[in-house]
């Protein structure tokens, strides 16, 4: 005795959009990983020492307006973050427009090395419309 199977017609095509999903299978599971992969790009994005992408104008006349008062308030600043140091030896401080023209970049160096034979240099970052601090930080 002879067995046949037949097998329905929705069957046979449920096998070939099987077998077409099976062949379409690593396609999809590449681009999945493609692009899943290009969110953990690594950036050159520093949030101490890189700007902001976008710099604040909120007022018609900036806040600090000139080159002095730029100095004194970085001055300000320095002092208020290092109680004990002297930055009379750290004069004159170097200061800058960047960003077109948008934020002031001040640069404090000491001439000399210190006892540890380390020699500081502290930068900051005012906004200079908003007086905003963007960035501080100190290199040793």
């Amino acid at each position: 005795m002879y067995y046949q199977m037949y097998y329905p017609q929705d069957l046979i095509q449920q096998l070939r959009k099987k077998d077409l999903v099976i062949k379409k299978l690593p396609i999809y599971f590449s681009t999945f990983l493609l692009i899943g992969c290009s969110a953990f790009k690594q950036t050159n994005y520093n949030p101490i020492t890189d700007l902001p992408k976008e710099i604040d104008v909120r007022y018609g006349t900036d806040v600090i307006s000139k080159k002095e008062s730029a100095l004194k308030i970085a001055e300000i600043l320095f002092s208020e973050d290092s109680p004990n140091t002297n930055f009379e030896v750290y004069k004159p401080f170097k200061i800058k427009l960047i960003a077109d023209g948008k934020v002031w970049d001040i640069e404090a160096t000491t001439q000399e090395e210190n006892f540890e034979g380390i020699r500081k240099t502290y930068h900051i970052r005012l906004n200079k419309n908003t007086a905003e601090v963007l960035n501080f930080w100190v290199e040793r």
